[in-house]
């Protein structure tokens, strides 16, 4: 079955949450053959979520499966924080994922060029203990973008990314089910 769960319809805070809006990625989806698909916006943009235009949706689209979530970043001492906004929606799925590295947005393009100035194999040490922590937290259902420290095409010297990905590999694996609720 096909589906897709990250869908960022606000996009970056330049879309709303309108009927005529979301429609289009339905029938998107419908026409591709997806059955189901996942709202799921930037925690930062969780007020641009309309609940009632996604019920409406619902009662129209019977043979597409609606669902929602949100993407939050994980940032090492927010996780009352997080709890505090998982615990106060109904979310069908949340997703953690790591976009900043020591205050440092890596995947943002006018960051991009900081690579630049690192140690690659640092940098990707760094990252995937912070992917092991969200991962060990228990806050999330889904690790979103597991790779996206490679998204300016470098990679570590020293080491594969593998070797660097594989332990937080085993820790996702453990993870599985043992959410905090």
């Amino acid at each position: 079955m096909l589906l897709d769960y990250h869908i960022h319809a606000a996009a970056h805070g330049e879309y709303r949450y309108d009927y005529e809006w979301l429609k289009s990625f339905l029938d998107t989806a419908r026409r591709q053959g997806i059955k189901e698909v996942g709202f799921a916006e930037h925690d930062e943009f969780v007020q641009l979520i309309d609940a009632k235009v996604l019920a409406g949706l619902r009662g129209e689209y019977d043979d597409v499966r609606i669902r929602l979530g949100l993407e939050v970043d994980f940032i090492p001492g927010r996780e009352p924080e997080i709890a505090a906004l998982r615990n106060k929606y109904d979310w069908d799925y949340f997703i953690g994922s790591i976009h900043f590295i020591d205050g440092w947005g890596f995947d943002h393009p006018d960051y991009g060029y900081l690579f630049e100035k690192k140690d690659y194999d640092q940098v990707y040490e760094e990252y995937f203990s912070l992917v092991n922590r969200m991962a060990l937290s228990g806050l999330f259902d889904v690790v979103g973008h597991l790779d996206l420290i490679k998204i300016w095409g470098h990679r570590p010297w020293r080491q594969s990314t593998l070797a660097y990905a594989k332990p937080v590999l085993h820790s996702i694996k453990g993870a599985d089910g043992n959410r905090n609720k």
